[in-house]
């Protein structure tokens, strides 16, 4: 059975809508191209503290 990929940052924030591409190995939808960037850099941080600039 198939299921349509969700966008991850409508996960992130309790919700389920569907992705239609993917950024950085992640599925987002339309809506979240333009916020991949700091969406992005924010993750990361959270998953590697050391990325965080404001801690370098």
């Amino acid at each position: 059975m198939l299921t349509q990929p969700l966008c991850v940052v409508h996960l992130f924030k309790g919700k389920a809508k569907p992705a239609v591409t993917g950024v950085k190995g992640y599925t987002v939808c339309q809506k979240h191209l333009s916020f991949q960037d700091a969406f992005f850099r924010q993750w990361e941080i959270v998953q590697d503290p050391k990325q965080d600039p404001k801690k370098g």
